[in-house]
């Protein structure tokens, strides 16, 4: 499984305000592992970050998702509400040049003060090294001018409007990376974010805001597996998944053989009953990503062209079995291929009187139910294959 790097950049200079960045780190870290998919995340944290850091840490770590926490300011003195509390907000200068009150995010300099940096250096570092960022959120006051910098380059940013609490950005972190946690869409995650902050009490509910790149829903872009799978597209209908067509075709043109857009393609194709076309991007994304079980799995799905594995031919029941025996090879902890076997070998072998090969179906059976299963992608898969009967989908769906 392919894991997304959430890289969680700290900044707290020593000439400004204490803010609690290690107990915002704290809540992100727990509320992904309390998620519905925590396997999908790795979490990384780096404190006392400096300008050059940003940089270092897009090469090395090649992160979905950057996370900036600190401070950030508007150049205006005084605008922000005495209310005595922890503010992510720098009103005119700081650190270096402090005469000189700017707009920005401010990292830590090598001496420990606040250091500038402006939306267009963001900008010009992400378009340099940020290739396979997806997702940003700048947690620091008044960042909506970098958030509308960087969205013309990664496909969703959050952003401040105005000054926020240190507690409502934190509020706000829990609620969004809760939601990315449970497969939710980014707009989903980010209402959720909004949510976390009225219901601790704050009144900064209105300041985060979402950009997304032109191309992209965030809608329906789920950050949890980067692409969709047949159990994300249950409830999708045929308008909803056309549009993440239209959104994977645009970035294959820019990569044409990024992993995501090409399984999403097959994926949306194969749940719209085009098995041809979903083949075809399919069979792409095997020969560029070759060690990716789950285009073996899904391509066993499309050399069945929507018929029952009983009214296939032997030959076809064969490389669909193949290619299901390379994908268990390749992560034998997904009880879902052991689920789509056993389907495949009883309705072809068992259906039509025939032995069929080991392991049988019940074994299989048994050795899926020893691991994890997502039930509703093994539904949909069923329906896909038209096995709408039998032991082996009443004990999945029991």
């Amino acid at each position: 499984m392919q894991k997304h790097t959430i890289l969680f950049l700290a900044a707290n200079p020593s000439d400004t305000d204490r803010l609690a960045l290690d107990r915002e780190a704290r809540a992100i870290h727990a509320e992904l592992e309390r998620s519905g998919h925590r396997e999908c995340f790795e979490f990384v944290t780096r404190w006392a970050t400096h300008p050059l850091d940003l940089l270092r840490e897009l090469r090395k770590l090649r992160p979905t998702v950057v996370h900036f926490s600190g401070h950030g300011g508007h150049g205006v003195s005084g605008s922000f509400p005495q209310d005595g509390a922890p503010r992510r907000d720098i009103a005119g200068g700081v650190g270096h040049e402090s005469d000189k009150p700017r707009q920005g995010l401010f990292f830590q300099g090598s001496d420990g003060q606040a250091q500038f940096v402006s939306a267009a250096a963001l900008e010009e570092t992400f378009v340099a090294a940020g290739a396979s960022v997806k997702l940003v959120v700048l947690n620091a006051c008044h960042s909506a001018v970098q958030a509308a910098a960087l969205v013309a380059h990664v496909n969703c940013v959050v952003g401040m409007g105005g000054s926020i609490r240190d507690d409502a950005a934190r509020n706000f972190a829990i609620g969004f990376y809760g939601g990315l946690g449970e497969c939710e869409s980014v707009a989903a995650a980010y209402k959720q974010g909004r949510a976390a902050i009225s219901l601790e009490g704050a009144h900064d509910g209105d300041r985060p805001f979402l950009y997304h790149r032109h191309d992209v829903d965030p809608e329906t872009f789920i950050l949890t597996d980067s692409v969709p799978s047949i159990a994300h597209l249950a409830n999708y209908d045929k308008s909803a998944i056309q549009k993440l067509v239209a959104q994977y075709t645009l970035t294959l043109k820019k990569d044409p053989q990024d992993r995501d857009a090409l399984l999403a393609l097959g994926v949306c194709y194969l749940k719209l009953g085009l098995f041809d076309l979903s083949d075809r991007f399919i069979r792409q994304m095997i020969d560029a990503h070759p060690a990716d079980p789950s285009g073996y799995y899904y391509r066993a799905i499309c050399v069945l062209k929507g018929k029952r594995p009983r009214t296939a031919s032997l030959p076809v029941i064969r490389e669909a079995e193949q290619l299901i025996g390379t994908a268990l090879e390749l992560d034998p902890s997904n009880g879902c291929y052991d689920a789509l076997l056993a389907a495949v070998r009883h309705d072809y072998y068992v259906l039509n009187g025939m032995r069929a090969p080991v392991p049988v179906p019940e074994e299989l059976i048994a050795r899926a139910g020893a691991k994890h299963v997502d039930v509703l992608e093994v539904e949909q898969i069923f329906t896909l294959m038209k096995v709408n009967e039998g032991p082996v989908r009443r004990w999945f769906m029991s």
